[in-house]
């Protein structure tokens, strides 16, 4: 999360309550590693079905959806690692700044992130399993916390670190699918 000096925008929210928003965001970033959250989101998926029993549904299939959709998410993670290993860079997501170079073949031509995409499609599966829509529920905000402290921080120091490489990079391939 990039803070920058007040401009029309920040005026209107008030730039004290800008910057402050912004410092409790920084505090985020980069911080809570993505499997660590996925299995988070997983459980309280868990949770949240068995407490609420008025969003379940019958879908008839549900552990064939989830193996197909954990076999599918498996694929793509291990597409992703199997590239960055290739160009021998790190695949640890709390240090982007290790990164030695932009990846932008294999699986990376069709998406920036197929890593964090398989834990996208693995707990759709998972919440196709659970039957129940406050399952679902927790998927978009699994991509919203992922994209905002995860995935815009990393884009920022791979900016910083490749330039109009990873630029042009960005504008040809999307951050999901």
């Amino acid at each position: 999360t990039t803070c920058r000096a007040p401009d029309r925008a920040c005026q209107s929210q008030g730039w004290r309550q800008h910057k402050r928003n912004c410092e409790v965001a920084k505090i985020l970033d980069l911080k809570v590693p993505p499997v660590a959250l996925f299995l988070l989101c997983a459980a309280l998926m868990w949770i949240l079905s068995a407490a609420y029993t008025g969003g379940a549904f019958v879908l008839p299939g549900a552990a064939a959806a989830l193996a197909v959709c954990a076999a599918l998410g498996g694929v793509i993670g291990l597409a992703g690692v199997a590239a960055f290993r290739r160009h021998s860079t790190t695949v640890d997501p709390t240090a982007p700044d290790k990164t030695k170079a932009i990846v932008t073949d294999s699986i990376y031509r069709y998406t920036r992130n197929p890593m964090y995409l398989a834990l996208v499609v693995t707990l759709a599966g998972w919440a196709l399993f659970l039957q129940n829509v406050a399952a679902l529920a927790v998927l978009p905000v699994f991509v919203v916390y992922m994209t905002q402290f995860q995935i815009k921080p990393e884009e920022l120091v791979l900016q910083a670190r490749f330039g109009p490489d990873y630029g042009d990079y960005m504008a040809t391939v999307r951050r999901w699918i």
